[in-house]
């Protein structure tokens, strides 16, 4: 990822800034129908914790990542019971995160700002299990108000990928957001 890149979300959490939290009746919608075995997961671009968090006090236990050091020294100060990498995941995909280790990878409101969807996800599937679940969470273009569409998605494009990827794509709306939930493999 480009340095700018970098600077840029490290001025947005410098600043304090955090973003959107998950309600509790959506996580757990989340949870149910991913239908995971394990508890291993994997937030990519976890920002300052608050989803590493929630799936912590669910009894996960849970990496967090994200290419910003200031939200990392945030989400490290907020709970030491997390693993926090500083990481750029579109740059070092697996980094020391080893293959096929997660049940469960997460991206929230992260997807928009992807270079490579396509890239991405073939990524994502070597460090999921091949019965786990990979789960975005991002406005899409029809949530959003005009001005703020660089931060959302197109709908059809992103379920058209992930059905031409995961054996298996569901998703749902909540709060002006959509949940797309995959796995690799049909249970």
């Amino acid at each position: 990822m480009p340095q700018e890149t970098k600077s840029f979300w490290d001025s947005m959490y410098d600043s304090g800034r955090d973003y959107r939290f998950i309600k509790n009746q959506t996580l757990r919608q989340i949870i149910e129908t991913a239908d995971i075995d394990g508890n291993n997961v994997l937030d990519i671009g976890c920002g300052t914790g608050q989803l590493t968090r929630e799936l912590y006090h669910l009894g996960f236990s849970v990496t967090g990542i994200d290419i910003s050091p200031e939200a990392i020294k945030a989400a490290k100060s907020a709970s030491k019971y997390i693993d926090y990498r500083e990481m750029d995941f579109e740059s070092d995909p697996t980094g020391k995160l080893g293959t096929g280790k997660f049940d469960l990878i997460t991206c929230k409101l992260v997807f928009a700002f992807v270079k490579n969807p396509e890239e991405f996800i073939e990524q994502v599937k070597k460090l999921l299990r091949n019965n786990g679940a990979f789960v975005i969470i991002t406005p899409t273009l029809e949530q959003v108000e005009e001005e703020k569409q660089a931060i959302a998605v197109n709908h059809e494009k992103t379920h058209g990928l992930l059905e031409s990827t995961f054996a298996s794509v569901s998703y749902f709306t909540s709060d002006n957001l959509t949940v797309y939930i995959t796995h690799p493999k049909t249970k």
